[in-house]
């Protein structure tokens, strides 16, 4: 992701983009290297952004790196926590919809999260 630029539409729909090749495992083996930065880069996005698409691609990213989520958790699910109530506001009918199917699934992922290091909260950072 190009993390180092300003241009965020370039940055957003990167992070889309990548997200479409999530459920590729040879492509989770290519970033899983650099998985931290990667989250990180979710991270930050999804604090500047309010599309659906990137809170889905983080999502996915929970799912498919279950096992390497815990040092993240907490900036996880303090920036889901954050983006649940960005889209619970959102007033025009047809941005309502989507929102609300991006806020199921930050609320989804949280607590994937929560059962994820409910036995081992010893690595949270």
């Amino acid at each position: 992701m190009y993390s180092n630029t300003n241009s965020l539409p370039l940055r957003a729909t990167s992070a889309i983009t990548l997200g479409e090749f999530f459920d590729r495992a040879f492509i989770r083996d290519l970033l899983l290297p650099n998985l931290g930065n990667l989250l990180n880069s979710y991270i930050q996005l999804m604090s500047i952004v309010d599309m659906e698409e990137v809170v889905y691609a983080v999502c996915d990213l929970v799912k498919y790196y279950e096992d390497l989520i815990r040092p993240y958790a907490i900036a996880l699910i303090t920036e889901l926590i954050k983006t649940f109530k960005k889209f619970g506001i959102k007033s025009d009918e047809e941005c309502k919809k989507g929102a609300m199917e991006a806020s199921f699934a930050c609320l989804d992922t949280i607590h994937k999260i929560i059962s994820l290091i409910k036995d081992n909260t010893q690595a949270i950072v």
